[in-house]
């Protein structure tokens, strides 16, 4: 018997005898489409693809210790409730200025607290990036929770609006670090519109070792202080920020020993 098989493109002509079948070759370059649901933990190395996308949170997400989530620019997360990404691992999120990655509610007439927070853990791995995002419609956008001073050194160039709390939340912070001088840098956000403060430092480093620059934000039209840092014992620099419209103080520093202000439009 004459059996061969013969392609055409991603169509193939089975011949079996006299008999000629057609069926349809699956290429590798054919990808999946959104949307993609996700929930409960991610254990192994992910990534989220614009392919994919938009990414529905339908419960409370985990990214365990030691494993990275890196999410595409142009890719959406859609949170369908009042849930959390939690990260104990690593979080690369780096959108571009064209390409912006998105944080939001998946409600059809979306409202301030409609989900939790992006939620950086005290077991954090090193070396989170959060870059041209836009995060909106949560509780607090990102909040760094008992975390270590090397979990997340860049959040840059986000845009963070309509959240029911804090903008960028750094909230506590306890070990003493005495052998590396890491620079946590808050820069280039715009932070408007958010219920609470825009940025809140408080019992975040005790160490004299840890250094913050919050640089380069535009923050307005708050509920709360515009940047509002206390019992920070690294050394802490504020400045190039413009800073309106916010219901309380526009920088609030509370037992605060080694800062430095400049340049800022309040």
């Amino acid at each position: 018997m004459n059996n061969r098989i013969i392609s055409i493109g991603i169509v193939s002509l089975l011949v079996i005898g006299g008999f000629i079948g057609i069926f349809l070759k699956i290429s590798d370059d054919v990808k999946a489409s959104g949307p993609t649901y996700v929930s409960f933990v991610i254990s192994t190395d992910t990534t989220w693809t614009v392919a994919n996308s938009p990414y529905i949170v339908v419960g409370h997400l985990l990214v365990e210790k030691g494993v990275t989530l890196t999410i595409e620019p142009g890719v959406e997360v859609k949170f369908d409730g009042y849930y959390y990404l939690q990260i104990e691992g690593k979080l690369i999120a780096e959108g571009t200025k064209n390409d912006m990655i998105i944080f939001t509610s998946n409600k059809t007439s979306p409202v301030p607290g409609d989900w939790d927070s992006i939620k950086f853990m005290d077991n954090a791995d090193n070396g989170s990036s959060i870059s041209y995002c836009k995060i909106e419609f949560g509780h607090d956008a990102i909040f760094i929770d008992d975390s270590n001073p090397f979990a997340i050194l860049n959040i840059t160039h986000n845009y963070i609006s309509q959240n029911s709390y804090t903008g960028i939340k750094l909230f506590p912070f306890s070990p003493q670090i005495t052998t590396i001088d890491p620079v946590n840098r808050i820069m280039y956000n715009t932070i408007v519109n958010n219920t609470g403060r825009g940025i809140w430092v408080h019992y975040y480093i005790h160490s004299e070792y840890s250094n913050l620059i919050i640089s380069h934000n535009v923050i307005e039209n708050g509920s709360n202080d515009g940047i509002d840092c206390s019992s920070y014992e690294g050394k802490v620099e504020i400045f190039n920020n413009t800073i309106l419209g916010n219901d309380h103080m526009g920088i609030q520093m509370i037992m605060v020993e080694n800062f430095e202000i400049k340049n800022n439009l309040i």
